[in-house]
């Protein structure tokens, strides 16, 4: 019960207040009949954090690509890569402290 009281703040923190950075996905791994889980890491003020997601299809194409990733500056280990917006390859890297909307256009 704590994990999902937890979850649902940190959820609700992320919806509240959140930048943009890049992540890439690392590793993927089936977690049974639970589903599929891959994990990532990005960069946040130069350090680096991993994150844990989970998955309902097998997406092994994944490992290797890089996505947007929000996450929330006061705590940046609360985060959610964002599938849905692959990187473009002309964006290198992002913002030391990341960016305030996701960039739609190349520099």
């Amino acid at each position: 019960m704590i994990f999902v009281f937890k979850g649902l703040i940190e959820d609700y923190q992320l919806e509240k207040k959140f930048k943009y950075t890049l992540g890439i996905i690392y590793n993927f791994q089936s977690k049974s009949r639970a589903g599929y889980m891959f994990e990532h890491e990005y960069y946040v003020n130069g350090k680096k954090y991993k994150s844990r997601q989970n998955i309902y299809e097998s997406r092994r194409d994944l490992v290797g690509k890089r996505f947007y990733v929000k996450f929330n500056p006061n705590n940046p280990d609360n985060c959610l890569m964002l599938l849905e917006y692959p990187v473009q390859d002309c964006i290198k890297d992002a913002p030391p402290e990341g960016w305030e909307k996701i960039p739609i256009k190349c520099p």
